[in-house]
C-alpha cells in the first residue's frame, strides 16, 4: 500500500479526531476530569447553589490549565486528589478566588512535576478556608 495513501487519510481527518487518535492519555484524562466536574457538581447545579456561570467558569479554568500541561507531565494515577479537591470546591465556588485556587489544585493533581507534593489534607484545608482567611495564595496560585 501506498504511505502517501495513510497521509491522505490522516489529512481528511478533524483535528479533534487527530487529537484523540495521537494523544488517548490527555484526552483520556481530560475526559475524567470533566466528567468529574459534572457527576460532582450537577446535584448541586440542579438546586441552584451553584450557577452556570461559575459552574462553566470553573470547568472552562479546568481545561484551559490542563492544556497547559505537556503531554509527557500528564498522570493519572492521582485522579482519586482530582475527585477529593472537586468534592471539596463545590461549597466554595461561589468565590472567584477559591475557584482558581481549586482549579489549580485540580489541575496539579494530574501533573507529575507537581502530584507528587499533592495531598489530600490540601483540599480538606482549603475547604475550611474562606477568601478572607486565604493568606497562600501566592503558593497555591
Amino acid at each position: 500500500m501506498d504511505p502517501n495513501h495513510f497521509i491522505d487519510i490522516y489529512n481528511a481527518l478533524p483535528e479533534n479526531t487527530k487529537e484523540a487518535f495521537l494523544n488517548p492519555t490527555a484526552q483520556s484524562i481530560g475526559d475524567a476530569m470533566g466528567g468529574a466536574v459534572k457527576f460532582i457538581l450537577t446535584p448541586f447545579r440542579m438546586l441552584g447553589i451553584i450557577g452556570d456561570q461559575v459552574y462553566d467558569d470553573f470547568k472552562s479554568k479546568i481545561t484551559k490549565k490542563s492544556k497547559d500541561i505537556p503531554l509527557e507531565n500528564r498522570d493519572s494515577s492521582k485522579l482519586g486528589l482530582v475527585l477529593k479537591a472537586i468534592e471539596e470546591s463545590r461549597y466554595q465556588l461561589n468565590e472567584d478566588l477559591l475557584r482558581e485556587i481549586y482549579a489549580n489544585l485540580v489541575v496539579s493533581s494530574v501533573d507529575n512535576r507537581k502530584n507528587n507534593k499533592i495531598t489530600p489534607r490540601y483540599a480538606t484545608a482549603l475547604s475550611q478556608l474562606g477568601v478572607d482567611e486565604i493568606f497562600t495564595e501566592a503558593i497555591l496560585c
